[in-house]
């Protein structure tokens, strides 16, 4: 059963680290995404932070197409 809804999502000063927290299923959740150079840039937490930061990519396939999108994917 699919019953988590991000609540929060908030990234940091130096645009580089997003937070999520989300409730469902008798819990509460934090999440932290890090850009990290060493992944695919198609990595979840890449995808995340270009998205949520408004990080310049050059390929739509790097981050989502909206807020919407992104909190669905969480």
């Amino acid at each position: 059963m699919n019953d988590f809804h991000p609540e929060w999502i908030w990234g940091d000063d130096a645009e580089t680290t997003v937070f999520a927290q989300g409730y469902g299923n008798d819990r509460t959740i934090i999440f932290s995404f890090s850009l990290d150079a060493s992944k695919p840039p198609t990595s979840l937490a890449n995808h995340i932070c270009a998205c949520m930061h408004g990080i310049e990519v050059d390929d739509v396939s790097k981050s989502f197409e909206h807020s919407a999108a992104m909190r669905e994917a969480l």
